[in-house]
């Protein structure tokens, strides 16, 4: 059985995936920074190799920012268009909700491919960034 998502729903899973594609950007935008940092600590390094590695990872952090700016944008493009979709969804003068009601079964099916795609941020790996101070385990 296949529940039919309603407009509340939409907004409400459209915000959640705001705020979850808004935390992935700022902790990849704080992993980036970090990385210059250390990066800039390192401006006459003794080992010419840890500051290779400090390039590939930032190289590496600032592809991450650009990926997850993006989910950002089309997180909050899904949201405006959740709220329209429910404005015209509750506007009783609006006379064919059949469009309405097919444009939120793709919006549904949309978010659920987006959820089976990326997993919970909670659930991704985090690796330590290269200016921590913590011995490694």
């Amino acid at each position: 059985m296949t529940m039919q998502l309603t407009p509340t729903d939409a907004i409400e899973a459209a915000h959640r995936d705001r705020v979850l594609a808004e935390r992935a950007l700022r902790r990849s935008e704080l992993e980036r920074d970090q990385t210059a940092r250390a990066l800039e600590q390192h401006v006459h390094p003794l080992d010419e190799a840890t500051r290779g590695h400090l390039r590939i990872a930032y190289a590496d952090a600032a592809a991450s920012v650009a990926v997850h700016s993006d989910a950002f944008e089309r997180a909050v493009a899904i949201e405006r268009a959740a709220q329209v979709l429910a404005d015209a969804f509750a506007d009783d003068t609006y006379a064919d909700h059949d469009t309405v009601d097919a444009l939120m079964q793709l919006l549904d099916k949309r978010q659920r491919r987006q959820r089976d795609i990326a997993p919970p941020v909670a659930a991704r790996t985090r690796r330590p960034s290269p200016d921590s101070r913590t011995p490694q385990r």
